[in-house]
C-alpha cells in the first residue's frame, strides 16, 4: 500500500510543482522547484563542544558520526557477498551529533528541517586541531569534574584512537585493524555541508511565506488496508489549515474513517480465532507506526545538480523504489528463514550428502520464498495496481514451477526479468503521463 500511495505522491507532485527562480507571493501553498546552491547568510561558526569540532566556514551543518562494527543478522542477504558485518550508528554507546545553522536556504528560500533532513552530500573535512580535539585524540580520561558531569565529559576516556585519512576521521581499535575491522570497533567521521556556488541543489516543496516545506499527505495512513484518498486537499497544498506534519496520530486514525469504512464484527467467531485476529491487527497497527516513522510519507524534498521537473520526479521515484524494494528484501530474508526453519531436519540430511547436493533444499527456500513474496506484493497491490499485480503473479507462477519440475530456473528467471521490467516501465508511463 504504502508503493501505491507513495506513487500517487509521485503523480500529484508531477502535476502541481511550478517551477520558479525567486519568492513570489503568489505561490504561497503552492509546491514549487527551485535550482541553487545552499545559502547560510550570516551564520556563526558551528561548533560541537563534546569533540571540540568547528566547521569550516560558509558551512551549512556540521556532523560528527559515529559508528560501530556489528555483526549481520543471520537472515541478512548480505551474507551472500561474505560480509560479517557492517558499520552502525544505532548500536554505539557515544550517538553521533550534529550543529545546523539557523537559518538554511536555497535560492532565497529559507529551508524547514524537513527538507534540509533529505540533503545527502556531506563532505569530510580535518577539523583544526583545539585543545578538546588534541585531549581526545591524546586519549584523556577528565577528572571528578568529567565523571560527575559538571563539565563535559569526553566520549571515549582513556582510549586513544587512530587518525584516518589526514585528519577527516578517528578509529577506535578494540581487537581489529582498520583494514580488517572486529566486532566492537568504533569509527568516527568529521562531515559538513558545504556551502557553495559551485555545488547547485534542486528543491521542490510547499511554499508558506518564504520557506519551503516538504510535500506530503496532510494526514496519516488509515488504519486499514484501504488506499485513502489523493484529492489536492488531502495534501499539504494551499495556506489555511497547514501544519509542517500530520495533525492526527495514528491513535487518532479512528476518527478520520473514510465512507463505508466499518468495524468488523468479529463476536459470532471462536475465542481462538478472535484472539489470532486481534493479533494479527495488534501486529499491523505496530508495523505502520514504525514504517511511517522510518520512512514517512513525503517527497524527497532536494536532489543535489540541476533537475527539471521530469528528471527530478523519476529520480525520487527511484529512490522510493530503492527503499521499496529493501522492505520487500527484508520480507524475503524473513520467508526464507522460515524455509530453512520448518525443513531443518531436511537440509540436515542433504548435507551430509555434501555439494551439490547439500544445497538443494536451500535453493528450494529461496526459489519459493521468491515466489510467496511475489505473491504477498501482488496480494498488497491488487486494488490499486492490478496490472502490475497480474504481473507479480505471473513472476509468482514461473517461480513456483521449478520446484515442481515444470521449468527451468534460467526460464523463470527470465520471466521475472520481464515482468519487473514491465512494471517499471508501466510506473514510468503513469509518472510521465499522470491521468
Amino acid at each position: 500500500r504504502r508503493a501505491a500511495r507513495m506513487a500517487q505522491l509521485l503523480q500529484k507532485a508531477a502535476r502541481k510543482a511550478i517551477p520558479v527562480t525567486a519568492y513570489d507571493p503568489e505561490n504561497n501553498g503552492k509546491l514549487v522547484m527551485i535550482t541553487g546552491p545552499l545559502q547560510a547568510p550570516n551564520a556563526d561558526i558551528l561548533t560541537l563542544p563534546t569533540w571540540g569540532v568547528d566547521a569550516p566556514a560558509n558551512s551549512a551543518a556540521l556532523r560528527v558520526q559515529v559508528e560501530k562494527f556489528v555483526p549481520l543478522s543471520k537472515v541478512s542477504p548480505q551474507r551472500l557477498l561474505c560480509r560479517r558485518g557492517y558499520w552502525c550508528e544505532a548500536s554505539c554507546d557515544v550517538r553521533s551529533t550534529e550543529a545546523k545553522a539557523a537559518d538554511v536556504r536555497i535560492g532565497g528560500f529559507s529551508i524547514a528541517d524537513d527538507v534540509l533532513s533529505s540533503v545527502d552530500t556531506w563532505e569530510a573535512f580535518a577539523p583544526k586541531m583545539s585543545e578538546r580535539l588534541h585531549q581526545v585524540v591524546e586519549g584523556f580520561t577528565g577528572g571528578l569534574a568529567h565523571t560527575l558531569r559538571f563539565v563535559e565529559p569526553f566520549p571515549f576516556p582513556g582510549e586513544r584512537p587512530r587518525t584516518l585519512d589526514e585528519g577527516t576521521g578517528l578509529y577506535y581499535q578494540r581487537s581489529g585493524t582498520v583494514e580488517s575491522p572486529a566486532f566492537g570497533d568504533i569509527r568516527v567521521r568529521f562531515l559538513h555541508l558545504p556551502c557553495d556556488d559551485k555545488l547547485p541543489f534542486t528543491a521542490v516543496g510547499v511554499q508558506h511565506s518564504d520557506h519551503l516545506h516538504a510535500f506530503r499527505y496532510r494526514d496519516l495512513p488509515p488504519s486499514d488496508l484501504s488506499l485513502g484518498r489523493a484529492d489536492s486537499i488531502d495534501f499539504n497544498l494551499g495556506g489555511e489549515g497547514y501544519t509542517a506534519v500530520p495533525e492526527r496520530a495514528p491513535d487518532d486514525m479512528e476518527k478520520g474513517k473514510t465512507v463505508g469504512e466499518s468495524e468488523m464484527d468479529t463476536s459470532y467467531l471462536p475465542l481462538k480465532l478472535r484472539m489470532a485476529l486481534a493479533a494479527l491487527s495488534a501486529s499491523f497497527g505496530a508495523w505502520r507506526r514504525v514504517l511511517h516513522h522510518t520512512a514517512p510519507e513525503a517527497l524527497v524534498s532536494v536532489l543535489r545538480g540541476r533537475h527539471c521537473w521530469c528528471s527530478y520526479i523519476l529520480m525520487a521515484y527511484l529512490a522510493e523504489a530503492r527503499l521499496t524494494w529493501r522492505i520487500r528484501a527484508l520480507g524475503f530474508s524473513v520467508m526464507v528463514a522460515g524455509f530453512e526453519i520448518a525443513f531443518w531436519k531436511w537440509e540436515v540430511a542433504l548435507t551430509l550428502l555434501g555439494t551439490p547436493t547439500g544445497y538443494a533444499l536451500w535453493t528450494i527456500a529461496l526459489v519459493g520464498a521468491g515466489g510467496f513474496t511475489a505473491c504477498t506484493v501482488a496480494a498488497a497491490s491488487v486494488f490499486y495496481q492490478p496490472i502490475s499485480a497480474l504481473l507479480c503473479i505471473c513472476s509468482a507462477l514461473a517461480l513456483f514451477a521449478v520446484p515442481l519440475g515444470a521449468a527451468p530456473i534460467l526460464w523463470a528467471l527470465g520471466i521475472v526479468a520481464v515482468c519487473m521490467c514491465l512494471v517499471a516501465m508501466l510506473m514510468m508511463a503513469h509518472l510521465l503521463l499522470p491521468c
